[in-house]
């Protein structure tokens, strides 16, 4: 007999319940069919898990697609800064004036990854306040601080989401290994009844797919042989 991994998809896991617990239901003997019910309530648990974790992987996209988008709204906002602080030092990135803002210039600024953005933000923010009321700092220091609070709270969410995708990967883990056991448990149980033909016992579990669900790139078989 093979038994799903806790890698596999809950697809896997679906379609081995229902090809057994049908094998049970249909068999003759009622205790084999007595056998099924709690390989059926192990597998919604499985569905309920996969569900959840569906649902917070979509969760997880959505603030991964808001942080970018307020990523993207700063670059554009750093372009027509970068354009203003060019025209007040005539255009010489080398200028003290130019380096106070932008050290690593445009380009620079562009790499800076995810979780570096708010400080290069506030940076520029600091670096502008110093100049007082100058045009330059009261244009620019109110859009780039509610873009940094923006961004802050999109930045919290989407940690938010990764730390509740894990949760509900774990609780999916967990489920899964439940319904191992009772798999497992079916099978020793059919021994029991079927003392001499191991052939019929294989006969009410399917042949397990490669079907994967897809994390972290693993690369491990999907079936063990129990």
């Amino acid at each position: 007999m093979q038994v799903p991994r806790l890698d596999s998809s809950s697809e896997v896991y679906d379609d081995c319940a229902e090809f057994t617990c049908t094998a049970l239901e249909l068999d003759e003997n009622p205790a084999v069919a007595a056998l099924a019910p709690d390989l059926r309530a192990e597998q919604q648990r499985v569905s309920d898990a996969a569900g959840a974790v569906k649902s917070r992987q979509r969760m997880r996209v959505r603030k991964q697609a808001e942080c970018a988008v307020l990523r993207e709204r700063f670059h554009r906002l750093a372009g027509r800064f970068n354009l203003a602080i060019l025209v007040r030092c005539r255009n010489n990135r080398k200028s003290q004036f130019y380096k106070d803002f932008l050290p690593d210039g445009l380009t620079g600024l562009r790499r800076v990854s995810a979780e570096e953005l708010p400080s290069a933000m506030r940076w520029i923010i600091d670096a502008l306040n110093r100049l007082g009321e100058d045009p330059l700092a009261t244009e620019f220091v109110p859009q780039i601080q509610a873009l940094l609070e923006q961004y802050q709270a999109a930045l919290a969410h989407l940690q938010q989401a990764d730390y509740e995708l894990e949760q509900v990967r774990a609780a999916e883990d967990a489920v899964k290994q439940a319904w191992i056991t009772v798999y497992r448990r079916i099978y020793g149980a059919l021994l029991m009844l079927f003392t001499d033909d191991k052939g019929l016992v294989e006969a009410f579990f399917k042949q397990v797919g490669n079907s994967r669900r897809k994390r972290n790139n693993a690369a491990e078989n999907s079936t063990a042989t129990a």
